[in-house]
């Protein structure tokens, strides 16, 4: 209507004399074209936004708009706001040199109101995920106890591109009893059902659990009835003494062999025997994962193992598993749920975390495939992905972890934004304030 109807584009014109747009960058096309139908002739329209921190293209947001606005609006009044109030020097430093990769921006001559060159970005490559899990725990554990009665809320922020993500993690830091909240709450893990397979072969491996074995009986297809179980008996017993047939016997004593092997294994190496040794890896794959690309199901697989991997027990890791779906009791909050109690840490997608500020920032999961995604073998996809790196970094006041995993055994690499940012060039430890 506003295109259209002239009365009604007048009308509103008169309504709003003066228009004032924050955030520029996440404007999409047409509400561009909005604006300029509102602003008309007198265009008195006042504009702030960073083209560096343009991450919403999955909802039409386009930096390119910012360029547009000097050509549609011709005398335009430009002021660069080169200070940045909230990072350490060494973090707007390696920014900087990161983002100068993508092509088409403004220039900027960003600089931090903090002159002092203190050393505050620690990077560190890991083997495996429960590694790198295990290091940000104690990391956080110590920023903790060194900031008691000194901070109220999330002086902590967990970031990360995928909010698969901060799964480990967040059972490490459950398992050690350490304070936190998760912005991008989702399904449980354990809740999908080829994961419920492998946790009853665990809890079989600890005690006979009728419920439990008439999930996994033949889970692989082992051709047994569910009858063989019995109800009233010992249940090994029945099972064992129900067949005559010596095929039958034996496919029941593997499985309950199987199942006692497995008793004496460390979590990870528990769970790798049930999917290889017991063979439910390809019942997974066929039943569960039928509609996954081979690289989405290896990599559901490597989570159950690296969850695995951070546990040392079978029976410590069920019942941390058991307390997946509760919230963390050390957080506290009122009525409208803001946090009233101690120091935390917030895990959450850099999308939620978007103008949001924390004095320590780690950075998990940078890998290639992961951060940037697999998918980006697009230009513009690309660029996005390393201002969305961007953004996560200038969440920091203080200090910045950047963490992830040198190779996996899938040949993901460490995050070609780390070395794009200059991180790998110098040896850079975590600043004396913690």
């Amino acid at each position: 209507m506003l295109k259209s109807n002239d009365r009604i584009r007048r009308k509103w014109q008169d309504r709003y004399r003066y228009i004032l747009v924050d955030e520029f960058q996440d404007i999409d096309l047409r509400q561009y074209e909005v604006l300029k139908l509102l602003s008309g002739d007198r265009a008195n329209v006042f504009c702030v936004g960073d083209d560096d921190q343009s991450i919403y293209s999955f909802r039409g947001a386009a930096p390119e708009v910012m360029k547009c606005f000097t050509a549609d609006y011709g005398n335009v009044s430009e002021v660069r706001l080169n200070i940045n109030y909230r990072c350490p020097f060494q973090v707007i430093k390696h920014a900087g040199k990161l983002i100068a990769h993508n092509s088409g921006r403004f220039d900027k001559d960003q600089r931090s109101i903090a002159t002092e060159q203190t050393p505050c970005i620690i990077h560190r490559c890991f083997v495996n995920t429960a590694d790198e899990a295990g290091f940000c725990a104690g990391m956080i554990g110590h920023i903790m106890e060194h900031s008691k009665g000194n901070k109220v809320g999330p002086a902590i922020g967990v970031l990360y591109r995928m909010s698969r993500s901060g799964d480990v993690l967040e059972e490490v830091l459950k398992n050690r009893g350490i304070p936190y909240r998760r912005k991008d709450k989702r399904t449980g893990f354990y809740e999908r059902e080829w994961v419920k397979d492998i946790i009853s072969y665990l809890k079989l491996a600890l005690s006979d659990s009728r419920e439990d074995m008439f999930r996994i009986l033949n889970r692989p297809a082992r051709g047994l009835p569910r009858d063989c179980i019995g109800l009233d008996t010992d249940m090994r017993s029945h099972m064992l003494g129900y067949f005559k047939d010596d095929d039958y016997r034996g496919r029941i004593t593997k499985l309950l062999g199987d199942i006692d092997f497995i008793r004496g294994m460390t979590c990870f190496g528990a769970v790798n025997y049930i999917l290889k040794g017991v063979g439910l890896l390809d019942h997974i794959k066929d039943e569960y994962m039928i509609n996954l690309a081979g690289t989405d199901q290896d990599e559901l697989i490597t989570e159950i193992l690296e969850r695995a991997r951070a546990h040392k027990g079978i029976k410590e890791w069920l019942k941390c598993i058991e307390a997946c779906g509760e919230e963390t009791g050390s957080v506290l909050t009122d009525e409208n749920g803001e946090i009233t109690g101690s120091c935390i840490a917030e895990l959450s997608t850099i999308h939620s975390a978007k103008g949001l500020e924390y004095d320590n920032v780690f950075m998990i999961g940078l890998q290639e495939g992961v951060f940037p995604l697999k998918k980006c073998d697009d230009i513009k996809l690309l660029e996005e992905e390393r201002r969305l790196f961007y953004v996560g970094m200038t969440r920091c006041r203080k200090n910045l972890f950047l963490t992830g995993i040198q190779r996996d055994e899938y040949g993901k690499r460490e995050s070609r934004f780390v070395k794009e940012a200059g991180i790998c060039d110098e040896t850079m430890e975590v600043a004396a304030s913690l």
